[in-house]
């Protein structure tokens, strides 16, 4: 008998087929192969995935998509929300006018717009370290991204699950 292939509980041989005692090993070994992004997209992909057209509409498609495209989503929430992280980054370029974060220059303050524990959106200041996505040169051009966006956009562009 091949002992490999059974499971001994109270003296008792249960016969395990190769499949799950190859899957149990698997499950119990360290992966000690690299993961690539190529690799988590195969696995989550399913068939049915949303993307975009060329006119930034949501689309979805019913067969297992190829990982290479960049416009493949989870869901339809996930794709929603990376589209309106574009614009509030659109947004900041044009009030920044050229302006980006030095994040050399520990005295330059760095405005961002984030949702608070109590759900509220705030702008706050950084000058030493990377709070969010989006920097804004001054409170002010924060607000106005908001003023401009409107509040549900930016909390969705600020949500990425």
């Amino acid at each position: 008998m091949d002992n490999k292939n059974y499971l001994v509980i109270d003296g008792k041989k249960i016969e395990l087929p190769t499949e799950l005692i190859d899957k149990i090993k698997d499950e119990l070994t360290p992966s000690t192969k690299k993961v690539t992004y190529k690799m988590i997209a195969n696995e989550l992909l399913s068939n049915k995935v949303y993307y975009t057209d060329v006119f930034g509409s949501v689309l979805t498609c019913e067969h297992k998509p190829n990982p290479d495209y960049p416009n493949v989503a989870l869901s339809k929430e996930q794709l929603e929300n990376l589209l309106e992280l574009n614009k509030l980054i659109t947004v900041a370029r044009y009030l920044n006018g050229g302006w980006k974060p030095n994040w050399h220059a520990c005295g330059e303050r760095k405005y961002y717009i984030y949702i608070d524990s109590y759900d509220r959106l705030q702008i706050n200041c950084t000058n030493i370290g990377q709070r969010g996505d989006v920097y804004f040169h001054t409170p002010e051009n924060a607000q106005q991204a908001i003023d401009i966006i409107n509040e549900e956009s930016i909390r969705k562009a600020l949500t990425r699950y």
